[in-house]
């Protein structure tokens, strides 16, 4: 029996770009403004390729923004809690509500030039994600599904 788990084959790729950008963030000389970092747009591509990945995710076990972008956006970019918070809210404002990301904006941890940006790459993402999952079995669709959550919240539990 062979078990094919494309997440597995993207993750190949995905790795040793998230190890480059977060070598990059951590080469910052001061990571604790991670707002100087959030505000450099000279390299958008990275942003994309978080949109794309997270609409993967998306489309392909049902995760996506707190799950995927909140993470990213702190280890990975450098952004406060907040930031990520209220940047992924922005980026999500059509199905997730104006409000709370209103919330996040009056208080500034809103970044709407990276939202856009990530936007771009969750749609397409969301469309690639969608079409490996219908490909795959129920059975393992929920275990990539839970191999996905427990990777993250280990992350998350062990902090940076």
């Amino acid at each position: 029996m062979k078990i094919d788990f494309p997440l597995l084959k993207l993750s190949s790729i995905v790795i040793p770009i998230s190890d480059k950008l977060r070598m990059s963030i951590t080469n910052q000389k001061d990571r604790a403004l991670s707002k100087e970092v959030s505000n450099e747009m000279s390299n958008i591509l990275p942003y994309l390729i978080l949109g794309l990945l997270a609409g993967i995710l998306s489309g392909l076990i049902g995760i996506g923004g707190g799950i995927i972008i909140v993470p990213a956006l702190v280890f990975v970019f450098g952004m406060t809690q907040h930031q990520a918070q209220g940047t992924t809210l922005a980026l999500m404002v059509p199905p997730v509500g104006l409000l709370a990301a209103w919330s996040y904006y009056t208080r500034g941890f809103v970044d709407f030039k990276i939202a856009g940006l990530i936007i771009v790459g969750f749609f397409i993402g969301g469309l690639v994600g969608g079409k490996i999952a219908v490909g795959l079995s129920s059975s393992i669709l929920q275990k990539v599904f839970a191999l996905a959550l427990f990777f993250i919240s280990i992350k998350i539990f062990f902090g940076k």
